[in-house]
């Protein structure tokens, strides 16, 4: 199933995965919400935010896919 959002918002929230050695991995939380509803239209069915909790690598990696998506769709936009 595909669900489409509108918003997108990465943050650091004190969330943490302990280490075996004891020590503690600072995690990126990314989420996915749809815009608050516009009081001028017709009541649309609320969604909850769709949120995803990463490690740094995971969270690097998500960013530089995004980075080269980028750079293809505005290399495939130009004239």
């Amino acid at each position: 199933m595909r669900e489409q959002r509108w918003d997108i918002t990465a943050q650091i929230e004190g969330q943490t995965e302990l280490l075996i050695d004891g020590s503690a991995l600072q995690l990126v939380t990314v989420i996915l919400s749809d815009p608050p509803p516009d009081p001028d239209d017709p009541p649309t069915r609320s969604r909850p935010p769709a949120v995803v909790t990463l490690r740094p690598t995971e969270a690097r990696e998500l960013a530089f896919c995004l980075l080269e998506l980028a750079e293809h769709a505005e290399q495939a936009s130009q004239p």
